[in-house]
């Protein structure tokens, strides 16, 4: 088993004063997430994008499946948790 990686984000690293992220459209549009997500899993992963922007480190969500759900506004998290997460790897943090 290999160790978890170190954040990918420091906690240095200040956003306060910004109050979005870019979004490469085409990279988007050109994704696996685009191509294999239903409605609702796309939902739930672009709510987690924007919770994470807004977590310390940036970048980052808490491992709590409750907290996970409830960012995600999913009306149904076990069913779309794997493709809303897809592209997040639990780092030494625990986040």
């Amino acid at each position: 088993m290999t160790e978890p990686i170190a954040p990918l984000v420091g906690v240095e690293i200040d956003l306060e004063g910004f109050p979005g992220f870019i979004l490469d459209v085409e990279h988007l549009l050109a994704s696996e997430l685009v191509a294999l997500a239903t409605p609702d899993e796309l939902s739930a992963a672009l709510m987690l994008w924007c919770r994470a922007y807004q977590q310390k480190p940036h970048g980052s969500l808490p491992n709590d499946e409750r907290v996970l759900a409830a960012f995600s506004k999913a009306k149904n998290w076990k069913k779309v948790r794997d493709m809303a997460l897809r592209g997040f790897v639990l780092c030494s943090d625990g986040r």
